[in-house]
């Protein structure tokens, strides 16, 4: 009978996997494969415009998991929240294609707790080319025309009139009343007090002039726009829906953009009807891979890419970002590797977390060397803080924000407008004209965390990627012994330092599940940014 028992046990020890000494679950993961957005096609895509965004035609079945999932996404008619914890992190993912309004794939409010902790739903970055800011929620300039009436139909659409000084083009019959007008040789808006005189083009010929003028943007500016979302690795397409993910949500979106002259000229020989997408000749490429983790973290694998050369260009961001809520009248920005300087006679000193509630400046701040630590690497992240959260945004060190090359591809570093204090971090600046083929890469992020209980580490936060998982440490108190809980995933990790003042001494050569760190004396800040393999 003993013999039965004991055989027994240990079939169901067997058949439970609690007889298993291999240790598989401790094991730290493998490195992973870069992942970048693609090489968009050298040549000129299609002539077929898409007026849609594209979306696969074959969805893998997602499973629901057995145990509830670490993050939840929800999606109505294309609009939704990735839920963490306390966090809701709103998106705009598939936008229709329409006059008013850009399809690119946009952020929608954050949320904590309920309470919305940042604004934001301008935080598309787009690309300042072509004469203009194009691309995310940006369009080229148009002028809607107010008339007590008028006699155009669609029919004119594409036509051409002058004012007596500069040939405008109809874009759009929107009522009895209003007509959607653009200038034909620049992006500048209609002035009121001009007659336009018909040139070419159009059927009903009478002039007119309008009572009142309202400049717009100017869209749809897309064209071959692609959306596509993946979670944990399965592809979706419904715009409605609600799914839990254990690993990352990958939203990947690709367009191009095309010159504004481009688009005239080809409106002017398209036109005689109602025109709802341009398929001018491409200029330049946008392609985004958003991956979201667990943790509501969005690392933004990015590439920029020209199909023909640019006369005019200027700069180039793959993110942006409003300003938090204020929590007790405060939100604090702090920039790492910046120095006390004078803007418009008032001091600053961004190297500490400071004030930015009632910022009042009449020009952006912009953190170029003479703001930067001797002989370091321009500012390459921001951080936000308001209350007990904090919010990290700006360039993993690595491809074209990498250190080596970073001072030579940006002379503003971060830029903090003076509209409401927003914050662009900038891959590239400076340009003038771009030719053919030239491209631009790199891996930004935007990161909420909450602020660490002691007081003196300012920040700690963790930004995984396929390049790497970079874990970021700042104090602005010193003198003593910090001792960091590491995520899961970073525990048992070998890991080399990216960054590191010289105030600052690591302890523990190898991370287990803390890592101890000893701070010296602060003056300005003591900062850590570590890369684990």
């Amino acid at each position: 009978m003993r013999k039965i028992i004991l055989v027994i046990i240990a079939l169901v020890l067997t058949a439970c996997g609690g007889g298993s000494a291999n240790g598989d679950n401790n094991k730290p993961p493998m490195a992973p494969t870069p992942v970048i957005p693609s090489e968009p096609p050298t040549s000129n895509p299609s002539e077929e415009a898409q007026t849609q965004p594209e979306i696969p035609s074959s969805p893998d079945e997602i499973a629901t998991p057995s145990m509830p999932s670490k993050a939840t996404f929800n999606l109505t008619n294309g609009i939704g929240w990735i839920k963490s914890g306390l966090f809701d992190i709103g998106i705009k993912v598939f936008n229709p294609v329409t006059y008013n309004e850009s399809a690119v794939f946009n952020f929608n409010n954050d949320k904590f707790d309920g309470k919305v902790i940042r604004k934001n739903g301008d935080d598309a970055a787009p690309v300042r080319m072509m004469g203009a800011t194009i691309g995310g929620r940006h369009g080229y300039s148009r002028t809607i025309l107010t008339l007590q009436q008028h006699d155009k139909t669609i029919s004119d659409v594409g036509s051409v009139w002058t004012d007596g000084s500069k040939e405008w083009v109809i874009t759009q019959i929107i009522s009895p009343t209003e007509i959607s007008i653009t200038s034909r040789r620049d992006n500048t808006s209609f002035r009121l007090g001009g007659t336009l005189i018909h040139v070419s083009g159009a059927t009903n010929t009478t002039a007119f002039k309008p009572l009142s003028v309202t400049a717009k943007q100017w869209y749809p500016m897309l064209k071959n726009h692609s959306v596509k979302v993946h979670v944990d690795d399965k592809s979706v397409i419904d715009t409605t829906l609600t799914t839990g993910f254990n690993d990352s949500l990958k939203i990947s979106e690709s367009y191009d953009l095309m010159e504004k002259s481009d688009i005239v000229e080809w409106l002017i020989l398209n036109g005689g009807k109602e025109v709802k997408s341009y398929n001018a000749e491409s200029a330049l490429n946008v392609n985004n891979i958003h991956s979201f983790d667990v943790n509501g973290g969005d690392t933004i694998y990015a590439r920029f890419f020209t199909y023909k050369g640019l006369s005019s260009a200027t700069d180039l961001m793959f993110t942006q970002s409003a300003r938090m809520q204020a929590v007790n009248g405060e939100v604090l920005y702090y920039v790492p590797r910046s120095i006390a300087f004078t803007h418009e006679s008032v001091n600053y000193n961004f190297s500490k977390p400071t004030d930015v509630t009632n910022l009042t400046i009449t020009n952006r701040i912009d953190f170029t060397a003479a703001r930067t630590e001797t002989g370091a690497v321009l500012p390459d992240r921001l951080v936000m803080l308001s209350g007990d959260l904090g919010y990290a945004t700006g360039y993993l060190p690595v491809l074209d924000a990498a250190p080596d090359v970073r001072n030579t591809l940006t002379s503003k570093g971060i830029q903090i407008s003076q509209f409401d204090a927003k914050v662009y971090p900038y891959i590239v600046d400076g340009l003038k004209t771009l030719g053919a083929g030239a491209s631009y890469s790199g891996v930004a992020y935007r990161k909420y965390f909450k602020r660490p209980i002691e007081s003196r580490r300012t920040t700690e936060y963790d930004i995984r990627s396929d390049l790497g998982n970079f874990l970021f440490l700042d104090w602005h108190g010193g003198e003593f012994t910090d001792v960091i809980t590491l995520p899961e995933h970073l525990q048992g990790r070998t890991f080399e330092v990216v960054e590191k003042t010289d105030n600052v001494k690591i302890l523990t050569p190898v991370a287990t599940n803390t890592l101890s760190v000893s701070i010296g004396m602060v003056t300005s800040n003591a900062r850590l940014i570590l890369k684990f393999k």
